[in-house]
């Protein structure tokens, strides 16, 4: 009886929690670069297991709970906890999406560090338009997109992307513009 039940409930209920615990492990160990993304993912996961384990756990402590009161109590905890595993999901993927920069980053010269500047045009006392770049005329910008380079460099040399040399020499490279 135990060994039927058993098999029952793997069939039905194992590919959940493995994927479960492969979320789990996924959220663990990439904590220190998503450290959100991680913890949502985790909790989802959490949720997910439980969900899985509600009924045969009730089942195993009240075997004729379907004929209690519980008979409604542990679906409508089956769908919250399902529902907000669900949330969670979706919040771990979407957490991370990244808005597009208002300067695009190319792959000219072989990094993606290199950037293309943005071209406009402003009047010239004489009424006509002259080309400049955002560059030229956004220290501020400028400067904060040196920010945003450095800390992708930073990203691509801590994901072992770029040797320690390499990291170096494009950093000089990027601070010898300012």
């Amino acid at each position: 009886m135990w060994i039927d039940w058993l098999k029952n409930f793997l069939q039905y209920s194992g590919p959940y929690l493995i994927v479960s615990g492969v979320g789990i492990l996924l959220a663990v160990t990439r904590w220190q670069r998503h450290p959100n993304v991680s913890l949502l993912l985790l909790l989802a996961c959490l949720l997910n297991i439980a969900c899985v384990l509600v009924y045969p756990v009730v089942n195993l402590i009240v075997p004729d709970w379907w004929e209690q009161e519980l008979r409604t109590i542990v679906p409508l905890l089956n769908l919250v906890a399902g529902v907000a595993a669900t949330g969670l999901f979706i919040a771990a993927s979407l957490s991370q999406c990244s808005v597009k920069p208002e300067r695009t980053l190319t792959l000219g010269g072989g990094s993606e560090l290199d950037e293309e500047p943005k071209q406009s045009f402003r009047p010239t006392e004489t009424g006509k338009k002259e080309h400049v770049t955002s560059t030229d005329s956004f220290p501020i910008t400028n400067t904060l997109h040196l920010k945003t380079r450095l800390r992708r460099l930073e990203d691509l040399h801590n994901d072992d992307l770029l040797t320690d040399a390499e990291y170096q020499a494009k950093r000089e490279e990027i601070l010898g513009e300012v």
